[in-house]
């Protein structure tokens, strides 16, 4: 494979990854319209402030598309989950956190879903390069 080649196709993975994440901010801002997503704050506030994890939650949930509160959702919708793991793995590789210091921070998740969302973003990044750069410019902004 020529070097041309290599970068060509690292700016296809880039476009793909681009329009990926407008469609599902697309997604998300549709299914608050449907009421899909609550609209307002869930019940219980956001319980970040002033604590490390603050900044991970709000950037891995700007880059998504979603407010902080919707990463604190136990829900499977993929359009969630994924940046949620994002941010577990992020608060275990830049914090240092335990599994269950993860699952606390983001609103009482069982530690084995943490240790899962963990495995999941590491073979995702081995096997991704696109969703490798895309985790490396999150964690490049939060150094």
């Amino acid at each position: 494979m020529t070097a041309a080649f290599a970068y060509a196709q690292a700016d296809v993975y880039e476009a793909i990854e681009a329009l990926r994440l407008d469609i599902q901010g697309i997604r998300v801002k549709l299914d608050r319209a449907l009421g899909l997503i609550p609209a307002e704050p869930l019940r219980k506030p956001l319980r970040l402030l002033n604590k490390p994890e603050t900044e991970i939650v709000a950037v891995v949930a700007v880059h998504y598309h979603l407010a902080p509160e919707d990463l604190m959702q136990h829900t499977l919708a993929y359009r969630i989950s994924r940046p949620r793991h994002v941010a577990m793995y992020l608060m275990r590789l830049l914090l240092g956190y335990s599994y269950p210091q993860c699952a606390r921070a983001l609103g009482k998740f069982h530690h084995t879903t943490v240790m899962h969302g963990c495995q999941e973003i590491k073979r995702r990044r081995a096997s991704d390069p696109a969703f490798d750069a895309e985790v490396t410019k999150l964690i490049e902004r939060l150094k």
